[in-house]
């Protein structure tokens, strides 16, 4: 008999953790998506990658370093920054945008 108990509690630790971050995870394509709608290519690219290698992967790699628990709350804590970034970028892109007569 095989003892499930062990991994069946991290598993639910981790997916706690890892639901925290897909709540906004579709906030930062969205702007993307709506910069580009804009014609504006350059802030929906660095938003895209920028987050990805300026915010995502440091946290994986410091955060790492605690286990398993810190590469979930990494990646978790990763998508509420890159949302964070989203929402400022927006604002900016509404307040530049021409407004319709």
């Amino acid at each position: 008999m095989v003892k499930l108990l062990g991994p069946l509690t991290s598993a639910a630790r981790a997916l706690r953790v890892v639901a925290l971050g897909l709540t906004v995870a579709g906030i930062g394509p969205l702007v993307a998506s709506y910069a580009q709608a804009l014609g504006r290519p350059t802030p929906a690219y660095l938003l895209t990658l920028g987050t990805l290698l300026l915010i995502k992967v440091p946290l994986v790699v410091a955060l790492g370093r605690l286990g398993t628990g810190g590469v979930w709350a990494a990646l978790a804590s990763g998508e509420l920054a890159t949302a964070a970034v989203a929402l400022l970028l927006l604002r900016r892109l509404r307040g530049n945008t021409p407004k319709a007569p």
